[in-house]
């Protein structure tokens, strides 16, 4: 009897900001293959992103490429996004280092607000909401906003009642834990909720400091209907 031993190798894959489909399927684990599997993965952005490149054990800017287990593999599939970049003009403007482009997942970038003669900087909106000037931050936002999307999916999955899962009367959103400040929201249901739910937000924190020793464990859900 001959017996052979064909060893395999794990194909980790990340792509924060879309999702990347493996053919074949892994052979024994998760991500796992035989020695000498041609994998082909082919990158799918999300809603706000688009593909840039691979890297790791991939390379190229096509959506579609092939990685030969013969090794250990990482790949990963960077996917870019754009800021909406907007002040009170014509009383000044915004200048991002790196310039405007689409930025890469989990890249930093630089924003100095240049108010024209006469004018004076006030302050951030939107996303930001302090007074630092230049602000440097990393560019996730869209990753959070698919991140509301997802929970609002399932929100709707979960509903018995059709005010909720068909007149769309829910809303999603990210919110700041020291003092429930609105980091994302959803683009599903009604966006109306979420200038409220910062205030709720708010006051659950201040009850979790007073009440609970500042602890939420996974899984804590709080109901509240004041504010």
């Amino acid at each position: 009897m001959t017996v052979q031993v064909i060893p395999t190798y794990p194909l980790v894959i990340n792509s924060p900001g879309g999702s990347v489909a493996r053919v074949p399927a892994a052979d024994v684990s998760t991500n796992s293959y035989l020695s000498n599997t041609l994998v082909t993965l082919t990158a799918t952005n999300n809603v706000g992103w688009s593909f840039l490149y691979w890297t790791g054990a991939a390379s190229g800017t096509n959506l579609e490429t092939t990685v030969l287990m013969n090794q250990s593999n990482n790949v990963q599939a960077v996917f870019g996004t754009t800021l909406n970049l907007a002040t009170n003009y014509p009383q000044g403007q915004i200048i991002s280092d790196p310039p405007d482009r689409p930025f890469p997942y989990g890249s930093t970038v630089t924003l100095t607000a240049l108010p024209n003669s006469g004018s004076y900087f006030f302050g951030w909106a939107g996303l930001l909401t302090n007074f630092a000037n230049p602000v440097t931050l990393t560019v996730i936002q869209n990753g959070l906003i698919q991140v509301c999307n997802e929970m609002d999916l399932a929100f709707v999955r979960a509903a018995f009642s059709p005010v909720i899962s068909e007149g769309m009367d829910r809303s999603d959103g990210i919110y700041d834990a020291t003092d429930g400040s609105l980091i994302a929201q959803g683009e599903l249901g009604l966006p109306v909720f979420v200038g409220t739910m910062q205030f709720s937000t708010r006051a659950v924190i201040e009850r979790v400091k007073s009440h609970y020793a500042g602890k939420v464990e996974p899984g804590d859900v709080f109901i509240v209907n004041d504010p």
